[in-house]
């Protein structure tokens, strides 16, 4: 019979670290101690080691298991890491601002291009509903010289005077028919009027 004697034995793997009883021994955060009859103690140390990855403290078995744990966990750990940049980079160019927004220009207000005939579109009279093209003086600029008293003035001359399209039932310039020609959408009333008070329907 031999001598009686204790072992410390650890968990490795997935279950390392825990509390859980486990082939009839309570492991607390990962380890137990088992206590018993020299020749039998080693059976019992085989078998929670095959079975459990439970190995005796100081051993090469549990430095090796040790070891594998610490590569799981530091390829985990790297995989996550490349996961995170990898979202980080996928979700980068929806971020980006495209130019024709940042710099401000509004293709919502550009003129139709005029087709074969010569007009955009017709009245049921008959009469093209085109407008004038922009010449050079009333172009729009990126620093919003077609809100300018000069450009207003310009986009006022290019009125047809023959076109209902292009004036009020007051004999007023038309907002619309302003902004298309100056290609600016924040034209107001209070700026025409402000740029031409008198400005009417010529007769």
């Amino acid at each position: 019979m031999g001598h009686r004697v204790r072992r410390k034995l650890v968990l490795t793997g997935g279950r390392a670290g825990q509390t859980v009883a486990l082939g009839g021994y309570q492991f607390v955060d990962g380890v137990t101690f088992v206590e018993g009859d020299s020749e039998n103690i080693e059976g019992v140390c085989t078998y929670l080691g095959k079975t459990y990855k439970a190995f005796q403290e100081g051993s090469m078995a549990l430095a090796h298991y040790q070891g594998l744990d610490y590569q799981e966990a530091k390829r985990k750990k790297e995989a996550k890491a490349d996961g995170k940049r990898d979202t980080q980079t996928i979700a980068r160019p929806g971020s980006e601002v495209p130019s024709d927004v940042s710099s401000g220009q509004q293709g919502s207000s550009e003129v139709p291009e005029a087709d074969g005939s010569g007009a955009a579109g017709a009245t049921a009279d008959g009469r093209g509903s085109e407008v004038p093209e922009r010449d050079g003086s009333s172009n729009a600029g990126n620093d919003g010289s077609a809100a300018q008293p000069q450009g207003i003035l310009d986009a006022l001359k290019q009125l047809n005077p023959k076109n209902d399209e292009h004036w009020t039932n007051e004999g007023r310039p038309r907002i619309d028919a302003v902004e298309r020609i100056l290609g600016d959408s924040t034209i107001t009333r209070a700026r025409i009027n402000e740029v031409a008070p008198d400005f009417v329907r010529p007769e």
